[in-house]
């Protein structure tokens, strides 16, 4: 089944972390810990939801998934990318910024305008750009391995 990977228990584990962590923990105990506790999470849920959307657009599209090790490995470089940039560069920090900011926007513009209030400003990200984050990067071993199990399982079949 198409995106299954982000029903995986560690995926979705990982996912309420990540929440609790940047919208609670981060609030009211933030420290160097919290922020590491939200870059490991990511590295486990962006590249597992970046190979299962490649599932579901082949789902859509009635085609079978191929190159599905090419995706696994495109999906952990793109991440690990991502969050090496965004560490090293003022530039990607406030691209990174911006483009979330642009992608929740609409979801809180339904929010306000069903609850009765006018439309909101973005709401950009407040990052702080940290170069031991990269130290997180081995926690993308955690996706390669559900991801890599999947690849080898539908090999068997």
């Amino acid at each position: 089944m198409a995106g299954r990977h982000l029903r995986h228990p560690v995926v979705l584990t990982m996912l309420a972390l990540w929440l609790l962590n940047d919208h609670v923990l981060k609030t009211y105990y933030g420290s160097w810990w919290t922020g590491k506790l939200s870059d490991v999470a990511g590295l486990v849920v962006f590249p597992v939801s970046i190979y299962s959307s490649y599932e579901i657009i082949c789902a859509l599209g009635k085609r079978a998934p191929s190159h599905l090790k090419s995706v696994l490995w495109s999906s952990l470089t793109i991440t690990a990318f991502i969050l090496t940039m965004i560490n090293t560069s003022p530039i990607a920090e406030r691209l990174c910024s911006d483009v979330i900011a642009y992608l929740q926007w609409p979801i809180r513009a339904i929010v306000h305008l069903l609850t009765g209030h006018a439309l909101p400003e973005l709401n950009r990200l407040q990052t702080t750009m940290d170069i031991t984050d990269l130290f997180t990067l081995p926690a993308l071993i955690v996706p390669y391995k559900i991801l890599e199990r999947d690849i080898k399982t539908r090999r068997a079949l």
